[in-house]
């Protein structure tokens, strides 16, 4: 059986200006881009890094939905703190939401990001469900 790939968009302009999509969903994987804690309807971004930190996983939460997956499915995550100082902030927030999934991770510092103002940046890999028979 031949797997199609399908790109999910959360239409934001990030992806428009640096080209590419929130997610890419390739049997038996869905594959989501790094995300910003932006709210994507707004395009803003809260100075507080939790919060950031949770509104990453949102739209993580959100695009795994449109992908016919679920947090639940996460089987590694990779985050990108711009300054350790945050680490212990960051790493809590992301334990009350993979508390009970305990994916592999990993956590990394980084010198910045390409926009100021994003504080941390999450990637995951998740197990796509497919509707029918798994």
């Amino acid at each position: 059986m031949m797997s199609t790939r399908r790109h999910i968009s959360t239409n934001s302009i990030l992806e428009s200006e640096f080209g590419y999509c929130r997610a890419v969903v390739q049997d038996p994987f869905v594959f989501i881009s790094g995300t910003a804690g932006y709210d994507y309807s707004t395009m803003e971004i809260p100075d507080d890094v939790a919060q950031q930190t949770y509104n990453s996983w949102e739209t993580i939460a959100a695009t795994l939905t449109r992908a016919d997956s679920d947090l639940a499915e996460i089987v590694k995550t990779t985050v990108y703190i711009a300054d350790a100082t945050h680490a212990e902030t960051v790493m809590h927030a992301c334990a009350r939401v993979l508390e009970n999934i305990r994916p592999v991770s990993t956590v990394v510092t980084v010198k910045g990001f390409v926009r100021p103002e994003i504080k941390v940046l999450i990637e995951a890999t998740a197990m796509w469900r497919v509707q029918h028979g798994r």
